[in-house]
């Protein structure tokens, strides 16, 4: 699975402090070149603490991905990445940024959202609730609040990173789906006229 793969990448880079320090977004080595930072940052962490974590909660939405479809987690892992790594190029006056938490989040919003909208009823509205509780969650980071670590000194959660991180999920959900409804209307009109032929 490419998830045990992302996890064991970014747990042995813990013990690799020169590699680690070479793959970090830092936007002064991303403007001299080294553009490689841009999506490797998202396999490095500043703290022990926060790897376990952010490596937690991957592997588990990561694994739930693959068994459904592999296609969508690389999809949703590429476009959460790129999506975070330019908010925080572009939005912030970050000068470095790290963690796999904006691809746990592109995961999450698009779980909620792809069972949200394939059940009716109580799941969907249970899947709103997660998207709404997300939000909240993100406001707050804005407002300086972090619940779930205790961070090292001088860091500082990127609610931009972890909002777009989501949104970045969440769009390849909403295409994923379309995609899925337009093959079935197109499924079932092939079906009709192939009985009218017939």
């Amino acid at each position: 699975m490419l998830t045990i793969v992302l996890v064991a990448v970014s747990s042995a880079l813990e013990f690799a402090p020169a590699l680690t320090a070479a793959l970090r977004f830092e936007r002064e080595a991303l403007q001299s070149g080294e553009l490689w930072r841009f999506l490797s940052g998202h396999l490095v962490h500043d703290s022990s603490r926060l790897a376990v974590i952010d490596l937690a909660v991957l592997l588990v939405l990561g694994a739930w991905w693959e068994l459904r479809s592999r296609a969508a987690f690389v999809a949703i892992v590429l476009v959460s990445a790129v999506a975070a790594s330019t908010a925080v190029l572009t939005l912030t006056d970050l000068s470095a940024y790290v963690g796999s938490s904006a691809i746990s989040s592109g995961l999450f919003a698009a779980a909620a959202i792809e069972l949200g909208l394939e059940r009716g009823g109580v799941r969907r509205a249970v899947c709103g609730l997660a998207l709404l509780l997300f939000a909240i969650k993100c406001i707050a980071e804005v407002r300086g609040a972090s619940y779930f670590a205790v961070l090292p000194e001088g860091t500082r959660v990127c609610a931009i990173a972890h909002a777009l991180g989501g949104a970045g999920g969440a769009l390849v959900a909403l295409v994923r789906s379309a995609t899925s409804q337009r093959a079935n209307l197109s499924d079932r009109s092939s079906a009709r006229a192939g009985r009218r032929c017939c």
